[in-house]
């Protein structure tokens, strides 16, 4: 009786969970630059509201929608307190006023290019005070990665010396 050949899943599986590792680096790397590392647009409030047209069905107590005058699309932020939620460090969105000066420290991507809202404001200044900074989650979520790519990588390496793969 022939046994099954076993597929060679090492090399390949090596090869993805260091491509996860690259990708989970690129998003440490962007959750812990600075606010002067950031694209940096200033204008004034046009609208602050907790709900968008385009995103009905999302808990209005954990989202805020800040348009300003000169960025063709809303800004998306996340201000969740529940348990279980990824903070911010500071809010006080809730503060700002139609028609206020703001500076948003930002990023574009891809995603965000293509998306009705832009979800990767880091940082909001008014009269030079700090109003808003996104929490860690993306640092942490980067670190939980890393780690456990590199837990899976030492499990494979084991199973290939047992020669349970190859």
């Amino acid at each position: 009786m022939s046994s099954k050949p076993k597929s060679p899943i090492f090399l390949k599986s090596i090869a993805s969970l260091i491509f996860v590792i690259f990708l989970s680096l690129f998003i440490a790397q962007r959750a812990n630059k600075s606010k002067t590392s950031f694209q940096r647009i200033a204008g004034f409030i046009t609208s602050l509201e907790n709900t968008h047209v385009n995103f009905q069905g999302k808990d209005t107590s954990k989202y805020r929608y800040l348009s300003i005058d000169n960025y063709h699309k809303p800004f998306q932020l996340f201000i969740g307190k529940s348990k279980g939620d990824f903070t911010p460090k500071l809010d006080k969105i809730d503060s700002l006023e139609v028609g206020q000066a703001v500076t948003i420290y930002f990023d574009e991507n891809n995603k965000t290019k293509n998306s009705l809202v832009n979800n990767l404001a880091y940082f909001i200044d008014s009269d030079q005070k700090a109003i808003f900074i996104k929490g860690n989650f993306e640092k942490y979520l980067a670190y939980g990665l890393i780690g456990f790519c590199v837990i899976i990588i030492l499990i494979l390496f084991i199973l290939k010396k047992k020669g349970k793969i190859t």
